[in-house]
């Protein structure tokens, strides 16, 4: 599972493997560029992490966020960022992600689904 930090000065991504983070990327992002150069921002740093196991993306975002659609709206200090349908545009963005499953949600929602998944997978792994 990968997860994405975007935030208003930079994009953060972390890859979860074999119950650990087995890789980070991380860059600056251009706050104050056109959409479609932030996106490529944010798909440049998934694609470094990125590896063929992967199941899922969960990206968080300082922003209102429709979570069945992956639609985000007004993001913090990212202006150009007012109505992105980030879970289409990054299937289309990134050949590396067609497969996979992409989950948008407001910044707190991802680290507590991410806590979530990583205990749940936990207990699956240990309990006899």
């Amino acid at each position: 599972m990968i997860g994405v930090d975007l935030g208003g000065t930079n994009v953060r991504a972390g890859l979860i493997s074999d119950h650990r983070m087995a890789k980070l990327a991380s860059r600056s992002i251009t706050s104050q560029g056109a959409e479609a150069e932030v996106l490529k921002e944010v798909i440049d740093v998934i694609d470094r992490i990125y590896e063929s196991d992967v199941a899922g993306i969960g990206v968080g975002v300082p922003g209102v966020v429709d979570t069945k659609n992956g639609i985000v709206y007004d993001v913090q200090n990212i202006p150009s960022w007012k109505e992105v349908y980030l879970k289409l545009k990054t299937f289309a963005y990134s050949p590396v992600v067609d497969r996979l499953t992409i989950e948008v949600s407001e910044t707190p929602h991802i680290a507590v689904f991410g806590a979530a998944t990583l205990c749940w997978q936990l207990s699956i792994k240990t309990t006899p």
